[in-house]
C-alpha cells in the first residue's frame, strides 16, 4: 500500500487521517485499507518515506514498512521498494487515499489474472480511457524488467503509467457507478465534496 507521498494538497498525512463515520474508532485511512487488502494477499507492505517511519510503526504496529527511494518519484518509488524487498512476488497495489476501493474490485483483479497468468499488470480503465494505476496487479518478472530500468534511470520520465504503456497489460473496465469508487482524496475539499466512509465500503 502506498502511504508515502508529501500530502501537501491535503496538509496532513493521508494516511494517518481517522475517519469520521462507521468504521472501527479511531481506524487510520492506512488501517482501513489495510483491512481490505488482507483477505486477499499473503502479508501488507506499506510504503512511506523513512521520516514517516516513527508515525506508521506507532499507528500500524508490527506492519512490514517499505521505505521510497529518493524524493519526487511518484509511486513508482513506493512500488519498486516493496519488489525489493519481495522480489519473486506478484504486487497487488493500492494507494492510501483510495478510500471507497471495495472487495469487488480488488476480486475481479485478482480473478481476472486468473485467467490472464501471462500479463505483466491488470488495472482499471474508466470509460473516458483514463487508466487507475494505483489500484493493480503487478508481475514480479514485470517489476524486475522496471527495476533494473530503474536501477539505470532509464525508466523515468513516466513512472507507473510508462510501465503500462510497454507493458502486456489487460485493462478492466468499469461497471456503471463504479468509477467514483476509485476517486482519490487529495484535498481538505474533496472530503466536503465527498464522504470517503459511504457505509463503509471495505465491508
Amino acid at each position: 500500500m502506498l502511504s508515502g507521498g508529501d500530502s501537501r494538497r491535503m496538509g496532513k498525512d493521508k494516511g494517518l487521517l481517522i475517519t469520521r463515520t462507521e468504521r472501527p474508532a479511531g481506524e487510520t485511512w492506512a488501517e482501513r485499507n489495510i483491512r481490505l487488502l488482507s483477505p486477499f494477499v499473503s502479508e501488507t507492505l506499506v510504503s512511506v518515506r523513512r521520516e514517516q517511519a516513527e508515525a506508521y510503526r506507532a499507528a500500524l504496529g508490527e506492519i512490514p514498512l517499505v521505505f521510497d527511494q529518493g524524493s519526487g518519484r511518484g509511486p513508482l518509488a513506493g512500488l519498486l521498494a516493496a519488489h525489493r524487498l519481495r522480489p519473486a512476488s506478484d504486487l497487488l497495489l493500492l494507494a492510501c487515499d483510495m478510500q471507497r476501493v471495495t472487495p469487488a474490485l480488488v476480486r475481479r483483479l485478482l480473478d481476472e489474472r486468473e485467467e490472464n497468468p501471462g500479463s505483466d499488470a491488470l488495472v482499471y480503465r474508466r470509460a473516458n480511457g483514463v487508466i487507475e494505476p494505483l489500484l493493480g496487479y503487478y508481475s514480479a518478472p514485470a517489476l524486475a524488467v522496471i527495476r533494473e530500468q530503474d536501477d539505470e534511470k532509464s525508466v523515468f520520465p513516466g513512472g507507473v503509467r510508462k510501465i503500462l504503456q510497454e507493458g502486456n497489460v489487460v485493462y478492466l473496465p468499469l461497471e456503471p457507478g463504479e468509477e467514483e469508487l476509485l476517486s482519490s482524496f487529495n484535498a481538505p475539499e474533496d472530503l466536503e465534496e465527498g464522504n470517503p466512509d459511504p457505509a463503509d465500503s471495505s465491508r
